[in-house]
């Protein structure tokens, strides 16, 4: 195997970069355990790489993996070319996620991919395209259906042509649950029994400070539903299930509409309780797109946002969680305005700097939240690209929130650069109840780390 490796190395290690002013820029070749992550193709180097895949044992064992993006493209229409390089700078960072040290990957073109796995079995390669398609598509479509992620094998070659085996997602789970027969499943029926009857545990609930900086307060709380006990004294410890995560690993779409209602009716009734006089804190409340990505189900939400009376309407903020960049402008105008009604504004969580502002300005989405984790695996790579984005997300009068400001490092950066809200650990963690908006000034949060 390393040898056949080394080989598709080979044909590829002399490309110059005269042929990246050919329009050749996108046809990388990705192979984790080089130095190098990425290497530029020259046409005749693609053609010597499939010669040598095709030509190989590797079209009899399964191990030659094509990810079409057709269904994407469909589905995205019109939109498809302006988001073309964030779906390939996304689909690479997914597969660099889910791949071995000692596999490779490369597009064919625009639509197309090839996974070349090295040891992994037919199966388990299968899955894994599957879920890297499913997380492409969820992340520009929102939502994805099982019959649309195709995952295309390898099988043989008959007069010079490649014959592939075409198999969904859906028949995928299938045969794995009729393999994993109760003698041989992989999680055993104590953890099977452990993760359904989480489910059926009514939900704690945690609040994140969010700190405004103009007015230097807290004004703001994150409403996260939690699993597990703790002392009322003390903030939430990391080790817990929060957020969507209480959802465990196997979970239906009723059971995430279910958790969304849970949230924004556990929200209504906090402030409800609140002393008006006290000076209420505005809550962020967390609504999925599967939740009201269509219209029977956007009317199903805001059937529940009814119980908010006016006098508590001004104190809640919509965070719309897991939209796709590729939402239809329209589509995101009703669901932020229909939201709207409800509340005071609504806030786009986002992954990433690279979002088209024009249509979330217009769409009167007020605020951006990001996560420095979410942007890269390193900080301060994230920190170099924000800058840009801040000022961006200013000129369309967007304010921006950081809300994994963990360091006294990423505050400075925070404060320096211009972010609107922080929130993380170094504002403070979840807590056990959400108290009043409170002043909080700057020189008090400097204060906390030199004490520290």
């Amino acid at each position: 195997m390393n040898k056949i490796l080394d080989s598709i190395i080979g044909a590829f290690s002399n490309s110059t970069e005269k042929d990246s002013n050919k329009g050749l820029h996108r046809r990388k070749v990705r192979y984790a355990n080089s130095s190098q992550k990425s290497f530029i193709l020259s046409e005749n180097a693609t053609a010597n790489l499939e010669k040598i895949l095709y030509e190989s044992t590797l079209i009899e064992t399964g191990q030659i993996k094509l990810l079409g993006l057709e269904s994407i493209k469909s589905r995205l229409g019109d939109n498809w070319l302006a988001l073309l390089q964030n779906i390939h700078d996304s689909l690479i960072s997914i597969t660099e996620s889910y791949i071995s040290s000692k596999d490779v990957f490369f597009n064919r073109s625009d639509e197309e991919f090839v996974i070349v796995f090295a040891s992994t079995s037919d199966r388990t390669a299968e899955l894994i395209c599957a879920k890297i398609l499913k997380s492409l598509t969820e992340k520009f479509l929102g939502s994805s259906e099982t019959k649309d992620i195709v995952v295309k094998t390898a099988l043989k070659k008959v007069n010079g042509e490649v014959f592939f085996r075409s198999e969904n997602l859906g028949s995928m789970l299938e045969a794995v649950a009729n393999e994993n027969s109760p003698k041989n499943q992989s999680m055993s029926d104590d953890e099977l029994a452990s993760e359904q009857s989480e489910k059926k545990i009514k939900y704690n609930f945690g609040f994140r400070p969010i700190w405004d900086v103009r007015h230097e307060a807290i004004t703001t709380f994150t409403v996260k539903p939690y699993l597990g006990s703790i002392n009322k004294s003390i903030s939430l410890p990391e080790r817990l299930r929060i957020g969507y995560d209480v959802l465990g690993k196997f979970y239906t779409k009723e059971e995430k509409l279910d958790l969304d209602y849970t949230i924004l009716n556990h929200s209504i009734d906090t402030l409800k309780n609140l002393d008006v006089a006290n000076f209420r804190p505005i809550l962020n409340i967390p609504v999925s797109y599967e939740t009201v990505f269509n219209m029977d189900l956007l009317m199903k939400y805001t059937s529940y946002c009814s119980r908010i009376t006016p006098d508590i309407g001004k104190y809640i903020v919509f965070y719309l969680v897991g939209f796709p960049e590729g939402i239809p402008t329209v589509k995101l105008n009703f669901i932020v305005s229909s939201l709207k009604r409800y509340g005071r504004a609504v806030m786009l969580n986002s992954t990433s700097c690279e979002l088209h502002l024009e249509k979330y300005k217009y769409s009167d989405v007020k605020v951006i939240g990001v996560k420095l984790s979410n942007l890269t695996t390193r900080r301060e790579i994230a920190w170099e690209k924000l800058p840009a984005f801040i000022e961006k997300c200013h000129q369309y009068s967007i304010k921006l929130a950081v809300l994994d400001v963990d360091t006294l490092e990423d505050m400075l950066l925070a404060k320096t650069n211009g972010v609107d809200y922080f929130a993380g650990l170094a504002i403070g963690d979840y807590k056990i109840r959400c108290g009043p908006m409170q002043r909080l000034p700057w020189k008090q949060i400097l204060n906390s780390f030199q004490d520290i």
